[in-house]
């Protein structure tokens, strides 16, 4: 059985700036969550994938950081975001 959860849509109107700076932390973000991801500990060598659920983690948190940076760039100015400066 699955709960359906609501969770209410959030209007954001942000500056081109702001865009721009969102964005190179979320690219940030990413890169940082996949260098610690490459660092191999004792918990990578014991799974048999060779990663570890921390290091898994990382990995997903990243690709989650990219998928939100290509919805905002994606985004019209008209729309979600305000890209006005």
């Amino acid at each position: 059985m699955t709960t359906a959860i609501r969770i209410p849509t959030v209007r954001l109107t942000v500056t081109s700036v702001q865009v721009d700076v969102l964005l190179a932390a979320l690219h940030d973000g990413a890169e940082y969550r996949r260098d610690r991801a490459a660092g191999y500990c004792l918990d990578c060598q014991c799974e048999p994938g060779k990663l570890c659920a921390d290091h898994a983690r990382d990995l997903d948190t990243a690709d989650d950081y990219d998928d939100l940076a290509a919805e905002l760039e994606a985004a019209p100015a008209s729309t979600a975001l305000d890209g006005a400066a």
